[in-house]
């Protein structure tokens, strides 16, 4: 499995300190886009961190990722050239507004229901 190479340009406009953080995020999506099975994007209004919380005890075994979403976008590839797995770019467009990441190794219709 290829791994996404950081383009040190896509980081540039960052505040001093803030760069390692954002980093370590799309290290942590990569290394989940080889462990899992199966990626969502999922829309939220409102969520609290006792919600986030309630969610990761209910899927232990799942991972959940918010963040900047122009930067889990660098982690799923941006344009087909960037992307670590094939038609991966395509979820970056629905990173828009009160967005996440859900990675899981769950059937399907497991997650939807």
């Amino acid at each position: 499995m290829s791994h996404h190479v950081l383009n040190p340009s896509s980081l540039a406009q960052v505040k001093p300190g803030g760069r390692p953080k954002k980093e370590d995020l799309v290290q942590k999506v990569s290394e989940a886009l080889d462990t899992y099975e199966s990626v969502y994007v999922f829309k939220f209004d409102n969520l609290r961190a006792s919600a986030i919380k309630d969610l990761r005890m209910l899927h232990k075994d799942d991972r959940y990722f918010l963040g900047k979403n122009s930067v889990m976008a660098i982690a799923l590839g941006r344009s087909p050239e960037e992307e670590p797995r094939d038609n991966l770019h395509q979820m970056s467009k629905h990173l828009t507004g009160n967005s996440g990441l859900f990675f899981t190794s769950r059937p399907r219709k497991e997650v939807v229901e």
